[in-house]
């Protein structure tokens, strides 16, 4: 699957570095520098301002294969160590095409 997921990717030009283990690392050093406080701000929003929206249901659907409504995903914030250890074991071997077809309209979108 992990060769299907490089495949996709770079065939919807959603990777374009050639190195997709290079990418995902930088993700993974990307997602270290979340904080907590970053988390807890982000769920203090009773509406979303939509970047934060587009980006959070993205990421859900990333991590739990489908979107959640706003309060839901406050409720996944909120559960800070699950939700950051969800992020640093996250496997794009899970990437199902039906979750690209998903997240594809989120990266495609140009203020995502």
């Amino acid at each position: 699957t992990h060769k299907y997921c490089r495949t996709h990717l770079k065939h919807k030009n959603i990777i374009r570095d050639e190195n997709s283990e290079i990418i995902f690392q930088r993700a993974t050093a990307a997602i270290e520098c979340v904080l907590k406080s970053d988390v807890s701000e982000i769920c203090s929003f009773s509406k979303p301002p939509p970047a934060v929206n587009m980006v959070i249901s993205a990421l859900m659907i990333t991590l739990r294969g489908h979107k959640l409504d706003w309060k839901s995903c406050r409720t996944a914030l909120t559960h800070t160590e699950r939700f950051f250890s969800e992020m640093v074991t996250f496997s794009p071997d899970v990437l199902t095409h039906p979750r690209f077809r998903e997240l594809e309209r989120y990266v495609e979108n140009s203020l995502f």
